[in-house]
Order: C-alpha cells, then structure tokens, then sequence
C-alpha cells in the first residue's frame, strides 16, 4: 500500500477503466496532470504524493495499453526557474 491505503487492485482496477477508455477513443495515450494545486489527479492512477506538495512541482502520469509513465518535476520554489 501506498500514499493512500487503497489496495493495489483499486489502482489497477482503475488503470483498466482509463486503457478501456483509451481504446473506445482510438487514443495513443492519455495525459494526466498534477501539482500542487490538484494533487489528485495523479494519486488517483499512481498513489503518488509529492512530499512538497506546497510548491510548484508538477508531475504528469502517461498512460496507454503497454505502461504507466511517472514524470517528476523539479520543485521550482518561486517560479524562479521560469
């Protein structure tokens, strides 16, 4: 178990409904963004929590039919690196 709790099998069950979804859509893929504003859009998928969920560190979770891809950014502090 991770950040959450959930079982395992929830997040997969979950992954499944999103690749069905895929599929009926004729997607490549499906983006799913994050950061600290809404920190559960990928902890639905992932169960992934940025520790410095205060700051600008955004993450994307790519999703299709053969994996699941974490993107971690940087925290940015103040944008400094913008």
């Amino acid at each position: 178990m991770g950040y959450t709790g959930i079982a395992k099998e929830k997040f997969e069950e979950r992954i499944y409904r999103i690749r069905k979804w895929i599929t009926e859509e004729n997607l490549d893929g499906f983006f799913i963004y994050n950061e600290e504003f809404r920190p559960s859009h990928n902890l639905y998928i992932s169960d992934y929590m940025p520790v410095q969920n205060i700051e600008f560190s955004p993450n994307v979770i790519y999703l299709n039919q053969e994996s699941v891809i974490l993107f971690l950014g940087k925290p940015m502090g103040k944008w400094q690196n913008l």
